[in-house]
Parts: structure tokens; sequence; C-alpha cells
């Protein structure tokens, strides 16, 4: 059964588009969009991944469906680029890009409480 947090979270989540990523294995992982803002001309997006007590896809997201208890896992950030077929998230490998986009993240985050 959910506890209150849960189920206000889960309300939450049912506002946002919840989206699978794959692993380099080929795992599915869900995850939803916390915030997308832009940096030196590109753009990034900060995701929340999604940790189930059981096997839940996005076909059995659904509240009245999944009774089960749901929590926030990790949270990643990815660059957003564009190609002929829309926008696509890729890891953000340079480090120093990584920190001042997870700098960027956390001061936007601060600002919200």
């Amino acid at each position: 059964m959910m506890n209150e947090k849960n189920h206000d979270e889960l309300n939450e989540l049912q506002d946002v588009e919840v989206i699978t990523l794959l692993d380099e294995e080929g795992n599915p992982h869900l995850f939803y969009i916390i915030d997308v803002f832009e940096s030196e001309g590109n753009r990034y997006a900060a995701l929340q991944s999604i940790e189930e007590v059981d096997d839940m896809d996005e076909e059995d997201y659904d509240e009245e469906e999944y009774d089960e208890e749901l929590f926030e896992g990790e949270t990643i950030l990815l660059r957003l680029e564009k190609t002929n077929d829309g926008d696509v998230l890729v890891g953000i490998e340079d480090d120093d890009e990584f920190e001042r986009v997870a700098s960027i993240f956390e001061s936007r985050l601060a600002d919200e409480d």
C-alpha cells in the first residue's frame, strides 16, 4: 500500500511524461524530466529516475491500476541535441561541461526552495 508521500509523488508524476531510456546493456529505465535549461548555446535536461518495487513499464503507469510503493531514484543530466527525427538525449562526456551544467542545475533547484 502507498503512503501519503508516495501517493502525492505519483500524482505529480502523472502530470509529466514518463520516458524510457535504455542503459548500455539494453535494460529499460523509467525517467521523468525535472528541468530543461540552456547554457552556452546548448539545451540540457535533468531527469529523475523512477524506481519501482515491482517491474512496472510505461503501460502500467496509472494511479488506479498501480498501487505498489513508488519512489524516486537518481538524477541524471543529459544534453539535448537536435536531429532530423527530433531531439535526442546524449550523455555529457566533457568533465568541464558536466561540472558547469551540474552547477547551473543545482542553482536552479536552490532557487525553487
